[in-house]
């Protein structure tokens, strides 16, 4: 943070000081005797102007005599102002008058004429105060508390002012010097930075090296909160890297984000192999189930909190939380569950990194837990003592009379940012680092609502059963007038909102432009916008119209699961095709990178002032070239007003908290206001929204720099000099890995191996030499299918092109790869391969129940396995206990479970003891088996759904013969109309419209389960029942309809021959054994003469039966509590 200039600090000698005092005297006698002479003139100027009166006039009666006013008083509040300064400014105290700044200076200049007084310096919210050096601290103290005019003193916190103390002992020459056990001096840090990767350390720009320092130097717990887009995970992964050697690395973040944490891990630390990296999605991904612990971990805020035992049986080395503004404070004692986990897992780790750009949401309240976990106590014993002194907290009412404590607002914000910024946090803006950035052009919107557009909101919201009333507490502002638009609901006043925007949307660029056949790639292109809107109902009516359009577009919000979210994103960011991205802005403002974009709009106002700057910085990045135009429509006359004037509050407090005094944001920079009225748009100038310190920005379309497009993205080549980390073995440290130095590294062909992660699809390069390892090491080397071409040249890994033999064998093994099946490549994910991949198929470990194409060892014809065939033989010493389990609706179900004497239980499946960590107490329904091998047997084997669900993990509803995207049809098709929904499909799916029955149901009921069925390959009637997902595919409807009707009638036809054979057996042999059709040599299966065996046990399905089995692997008929002696299986019990 900048600081005030501070003069030269002479001493002062006796004479200088009685000089000084002769002057001070003299001014105040001249301005005493100033003050008489006012008052004499005053005196006879209202005796010349007296009337003479009647002797009979009567006057009013003299007033009664009145002591005379308290004597003046004021408070000094002293205040840190930077690392070695602090300033005293003057405050009125209630009950005394105050004397004024001048009056109180010119006493503080008195009181303290034995101390220096370096300068006057301005303080936040107006004003002045005067500045000491905090070496001074305890002599000034003393001197204002002598002083008889000064009534109270604010003293700087004691921790706080004892923490700068040490912190201010630095060496002039700015040598770090460490305060604290977990601290590590100057030299130590450049040790552990020397052993980063040379690719990560040849990376890193020199504020990101700052950062990286800045970290270690306070042991690893720190908060990295610079601005958006300046690589904050770049620097936290290299922090981390530097003490993995101390225990596995737990990286907490949304949802959203671990697939793009797993990328950014293996990019930059390659000599971390796929099996080392383990991201969790739910109870079966549990870290304590694997085999051997993973070097790191990647989970969401969500599953922390459901695996909070788990995680905390583990001592984690690195803790680092992205998006580190989640863990905010809330006014109960006791935090909600998420919170709470994060806070308890923090406890126990050794290192933490806290990354956000924006760490306090919308007051300085949040930011205490992050700080507390960095530097416990450093701001507080609790939350409640940290809000007493940098918070203001006031006791208000709301509406309903109800009392409450406010934590909105802020005090001695700017020693607040000191502290911080000298302790534990970091923090840097793109306005100073990267000034090639183009800028940010943000326009209000203000749309007129008309009676038609409330009514249609009010009815979308009432066709659907929901309540449109007011959901506002309180009013923002005591002077907020208005009509009854005002007390709209956030969703009705959303979706009011969207008839205006799609007008306004009708005749921008991406629509117009769709129609220009003249119009160049690179224009069209460069329209790309970023929608984001809060509800559901508003991203419906916007998907609806841009489909109607045909523009291509992607959508981001709470219902979209993990992988496609993060498809959405590359096909954005890649595709020409795909102009729009609709994101719901609580679950897409932060983490993503959509620097394609170069238009964001806001039709709905965030609740919070830094989610409107992380959203808008998804396009306004490292990587962008074009301006970036911001456009948010407010309503007018409505909460949108006072919503807007909230958002420059709360972000004038927040700013001065994070980014200090000389950086603070006063208020959010508009360059101009434009109203819509019956599409007629015009410049105004509105006092609601328009800020006037908003600098004009330039109208190139692309920044450029000595003549050239200026590109911000970090190129990283590999240098030629550069050593690869080779010997990793799966169960060593990285300080066990032997270095190999690339002018003499040859790799044999045989002990060449090929890792593919399961998350990123990074391909892996290690070796494995039988008479030396014991398992692979690690080459330091991956990359991306397509990153490489066809021409080897090309490739930028020097590694690779000094290798003549990787070479070959990464085509080699690119091409095998293409050429797998999905569920092939499923099998050989995270597996160290060699050359031919069919050995590496042919390796795996057949089941005992089916061979390598799925099917069950001597066929079946039966869809499902009955529950009383599915477990091992029951141990002799098992009792029965009933196991109550909560599905996600909080529902309560009972199962059986058998358990030993020795109060062990038993795997439902294979019978052997449960050992994991929820064995006992079991809280999911896989927690009943001692393994997930056995839980995903038998759910494949029970469950139709389970089945179907695992094969759209694996073919994500596309067609396997059509390749029609199922999945995305029925996406597009829910926000549609009726009407509509038929057009959409005869435009994108012409062979499922020739059908016109199975379009109707669609149309009605938009569902997967008339989009797609997962089909049998070899056919239930043929012996494929039982079976795994090898034998599994997807199918649209159509498509499957035409493989049914060829089965029927190859089924009809053998089923005639047969019948024709017996009649022909029987009349040459009458009165012998009748012919049998030819079945399973292992069982033999009665023929029915229906076609139930072709179809398949989908729910919702065109060709489907009612299922016998549910997929937990109750009865839909069963009573409530089953009859144990009839069971020699374990089965549920009820459902409730």
């Amino acid at each position: 943070m900048a600081e005030d200039p501070s003069p030269p600090s002479p001493e002062l000698t006796e004479e200088v000081k009685q000089r000084i005092k002769a002057k001070r005297l003299l001014a105040e006698a001249k301005l005493a005797e100033g003050k008489r002479k006012a008052s004499q003139q005053n005196f006879f100027n209202s005796f010349k102007a007296c009337k003479k009166f009647h002797p009979s006039t009567s006057f009013p009666a003299p007033p009664k005599f009145e002591p005379d006013s308290p004597p003046s008083r004021f408070r000094a509040r002293l205040e840190i102002c930077s690392p070695d300064s602090f300033s005293i400014n003057p405050d009125p105290i209630q009950g005394f008058p105050f004397p004024g700044q001048t009056d109180c200076f010119r006493i503080l200049e008195y009181c303290l004429s034995n101390v220096l007084l370096t300068h006057y310096t301005q303080i936040h919210g107006g004003g002045k105060a005067s500045v000491y050096k905090l070496r001074d601290y305890d002599a000034v103290l003393k001197c204002l508390k002598n002083c008889k005019d000064i009534k109270e003193i604010e003293e700087i916190p004691w921790k706080t002012y004892n923490v700068m103390e040490k912190l201010s002992n630095t060496d002039v020459s700015g040598r770090w010097t460490p305060c604290r056990p977990e601290h590590l001096s100057d030299e130590k840090v450049e040790e552990l930075v020397k052993k980063l990767p040379r690719k990560l350390l040849d990376t890193l720009m020199p504020f990101q090296l700052d950062g990286l320092k800045f970290g270690l130097q306070r042991g690893g717990r720190c908060l990295i909160a610079d601005e958006m887009g300046l690589g904050k995970t770049l620097q936290a992964i290299a922090i981390a890297s530097c003490f993995s050697h101390e225990g596995s690395i737990l990286v907490v973040c949304p949802a959203i984000l671990r697939y793009a944490w797993a990328e950014e891990l293996e990019r930059w630390l390659p000599s971390y192999m796929p099996a080392d990296i383990h991201l969790v999605f739910g109870h079966k991904d549990n870290p304590l189930h694997l085999k051997r612990r993973p070097k790191i971990v990647v989970i969401s805020y969500t599953m922390l909190s459901h695996l909070r035992g788990s995680m905390l049986k583990w001592e984690w080395g690195v803790m680092i939380i992205d998006e580190s503004h989640h863990i905010r404070c809330s006014k109960k004692k006791v935090e909600p569950r998420e919170i709470k986990a994060a806070l308890d897992v923090a406890s126990g780790a050794k290192h933490i990194i806290l990354l956000s750009g924006t760490p306090s949401l919308s007051r300085p309240f949040d930011i205490y837990h992050q700080i507390n976990m960095l530097w416990p106590g450093l701001l507080g014993n609790d939350k409640f003592e940290f809000a007493k002194t940098y918070c203001a907290p006031k006791l208000v009412k709301d509406l309903n009379g109800k009392t409450f404590m406010d934590y909105s607002r802020g005090a001695r914000l700017e020693e607040l940012n000191v502290l911080l910024r000298q302790t534990v946090m970091i923090r840097r803006l793109k306005e100073h680092l990267l000034v090639q950035l183009p800028p940010k052009r943000r326009q209000i919107i203000s749309l007129t609502l008309k009676k038609s557009d409330i009514a249609f909101a009010r009815s979308v919201i009432e066709n659907a059963g929901e309540s449109h009333t007011t959901n506002h507490a309180a009013k923002d502002d005591e002077n907020d007038s208005g009509g009854h638009d005002r007390e709209l609901s956030d969703q009705v006043l959303g979706i009011s909102k969207v008839l205006g925007f799609l007008d306004w949307l009708s005749l921008h660029p991406i629509f117009t432009e769709g129609d220009d056949s003249n119009n160049t790639e690179v224009n069209a292109s460069s329209q790309k916008m970023i929608i984001f809107a809060h509800h559901l109902k508003v991203l419906d009516k916007l998907q609806a119209f841009i489909c109607n359009k045909g523009i291509g577009f992607v959508r981001i919000d709470g219902s979209v699961p993990d992988c496609d979210r993060q498809d959405a994103v590359k096909s954005f960011q890649s595709l020409k095709e795909v102009k729009i991205a609709i994101i719901g802005i609580q679950v897409g403002y932060a983490g993503l990178d959509l620097s394609a974009a170069r238009n964001v709009v806001f039709l709905e106002l965030p609740k919070d002032p830094t989610s409107l700057q992380q959203a808008e910085d998804r396009a306004h990045r490292r990587g962008q070239t074009n301006a970036v135009n911001i456009y948010i429509f407010c309503a007018k006359d409505t909460s949108d007003e006072s919503c807007w004037r909230r958002l420059n509050r709360s972000l004038q407090r927040v700013s001065s908290a994070i980014d200090g005094k000389y950086d603070a944001i006063r208020e959010i920079a508009v360059e101009n206001v434009s109203c819509i009225t019956n599409m007629n748009v015009y410049q105004s100038v509105n006092s609601s929204y328009a800020a006037p310190s908003f600098e004009e920005c330039p109208t190139d379309e692309k920044v450029q720099q000595n003549g050239a497009d200026y590109d911000i993205d970090v190129k990283c080549v590999m240098q030629a000099d550069e050593k690869v980390d080779v010997a990793e073995e799966l169960t060593m440290d990285e300080t066990d890995c032997l270095t190999i130095a690339q002018s003499s590294v040859q790799v044999n062909m045989d002990s060449l191996r090929f890792a593919v992660s399961r998350y990123t699809g990074r391909i892996h390069l290690c070796t494995c030499d039988h008479e030396e390892d014991s398992a692979p090491r690690s080459l330091s080397e991956n990359f991306r299918l397509e990153e490489f071409s066809a021409d080897p040249s090309e490739w930028t890994s020097a590694f690779i092109k000094e290798n003549p033999t990787c070479q070959l064998a990464i085509v080699s093994f690119i091409n095998e790869w293409k050429n797998l099946k999905l569920i092939e490549k499923r099998k050989l994910l995270g597996r160290p391969l060699q050359l031919p991949l069919a050995i590496e198929l042919l390796r795996l470990s057949e089941s005992n129940n089916h061979d390598s194409n799925g099917l069950l060892k001597g066929g079946s014809k039966r869809r499902h396995t009955p529950l009383c065939e599915i477990s091992f033989p029951l141990r002799s010493n098992a009792v029965v206990k009933e196991v109550s389990l909560c599905d996600d609706r909080g529902n309560k179900k009972l199962y059986i479970q058998y358990w030993t004497l020795m109060d062990e239980p038993l795997c439902k499946l294979c019978q052997n003891p449960c050992q994991d960590i929820n064995a006992k107490k079991p809280k999911g329904f896989s927690d009943l088996y001692c393994s997930n091998a056995c839980y995903e047997e038998y759910r494949l084997r029970t469950s139709g759904r389970f089945l179907r669900q695992e094969l759209f993990e694996i073919e994500h509803g596309i067609c396997t013969n059509c390749q029609l995207d199922c999945h995305k049809l029925v996406q597009h098709l829910k926000p549609l109309s009726v009407e509509d929904r038929g057009k959409y499909i005869e435009r994108v799916a012409p062979q499922l419209s020739k059908r016109k029955k199975m379009m109707d149901k669609l149309v009605r009921e938009p569902t997967e389960g008339n989009a797609w069925h997962a089909d049998h390959i070899i056919a239930v009637f043929n012996g494929g029942g039982e079976c795994r997902l090898e034998n599994m595919r997807t199918l649209c409807v159509a498509c499957h309809a035409d493989v049914t009707a060829s089965q029927r009638t190859q089924w009809c036809m053998e089923n005639k021959l047969y019948k024709k054979a017996k009649g022909s057996y029987k009349t040459k042999n009458k009165g012998q054994t009748p012919l049998k059709k030819q079945t399973s040599p292992a069982k033999e299966e009665k023929i029915v003469d229906d076609d139930s065996e072709l179809l398949v046990d989908v729910p919702g399905s065109d060709y489907s039966e009612e299922s016998k089995v549910m997929e937990d692997g109750s009865s839909p008929k069963q009573p409530l509590i089953a009859d144990i002696s009839k069971f020699s299986y374990i089965g549920t019990v009820a459902t409730c």
